[in-house]
């Protein structure tokens, strides 16, 4: 996969995800009353972002702040694109939407005429649960006035830590998509260009440690702090990519004009999502 997947790199550059936004963290520190044998607690509680850039809120209950109040700890340079734009861009290419399958089915193979069929499991839109879904959209209720055929954008997502160099730690974090209505014997293919690159994601800085010392005074600063600031942050980030756009695409689709000449209704679904730990 890494040898698939790193010289795609080199075709979609960094540029191409558009102009880069901060990324947040807020802690917010309280001083706690205490009764028994004085010794504080530590409680962690997510509250929703109320505007871009996108805010963390992260509650860290301890007994002495120097700093009551919350303080907010910016992480810059987070490259992200559409989800939804990849897909209006794939599927009006004029080499790439021609091998866009619009409808799954079932794959079968006989040794002999005589034979019984036999089930073949090669692909992701010959999978049951892509007929699953395909089935669930035809059977749901159609946009009102909307008489396009619907379409199951099958997504596949995958994130993976990238070691730059061959001397020192220099690494990014990029976010690949697939569409699963793509053959697998083409998606592997580097020159056919069907890896998206979809963000660089960031991780927390060492220098974090200093910050959250410095409002904290060293209290609670344990490996299952930084854990969860991790999380939070990566949790944060995928939720500017799955925004408002495509999170209606989802519900109720996004028209486009394919190279056929037809228009059609699309409506991506997350099928597989591969992923290493860098909250750890």
């Amino acid at each position: 996969m890494i040898i698939v997947i790193c010289p795609m790199v080199m075709n979609y550059p960094q540029r191409r995800l558009g102009k880069p936004e901060n990324v947040t963290i807020r802690i917010r520190t309280e001083v706690l009353s205490f009764s028994g044998n004085g010794t504080g607690t530590s409680k962690f509680r997510n509250q929703n972002p109320v505007s871009n850039p996108f805010l963390v809120s992260l509650l860290i209950l301890i007994r002495y702040t120097v700093n009551p109040g919350p303080q907010d700890y910016i992480v810059s340079d987070f490259y992200h694109q559409s989800i939804v734009g990849i897909l209006r861009e794939a599927l009006s290419h004029p080499v790439q939407g021609l091998h866009f399958h619009y409808e799954p089915y079932e794959l079968y193979w006989k040794r002999s005429n005589e034979s019984n069929p036999i089930r073949v499991f090669g692909e992701l839109y010959t999978s049951p649960v892509f007929l699953d879904a395909h089935k669930a959209l035809q059977d749901s209720p159609p946009e009102p006035g909307c008489h396009l055929p619907r379409v199951v954008a099958g997504l596949m997502l995958s994130l993976d830590s990238t070691h730059l160099t061959s001397f020192g730690d220099t690494k990014i974090w990029p976010q690949y998509l697939f569409f699963g209505n793509y053959s697998k014997y083409r998606r592997c293919k580097p020159n056919c260009h069907l890896c998206h690159h979809v963000a660089y994601f960031q991780k927390l800085p060492d220098k974090f440690k200093d910050f959250a010392s410095s409002i904290t005074e060293g209290k609670n600063l344990d490996s299952n702090f930084i854990t969860h600031c991790n999380r939070e942050l990566l949790h944060a980030q995928l939720q500017i990519i799955l925004d408002d756009k495509f999170l209606s695409a989802y519900q109720h689709g996004v028209v486009i004009a394919c190279v056929d000449g037809l228009e059609r209704r699309f409506f991506p679904r997350l099928f597989t999502y591969s992923a290493d730990y860098p909250e750890k």
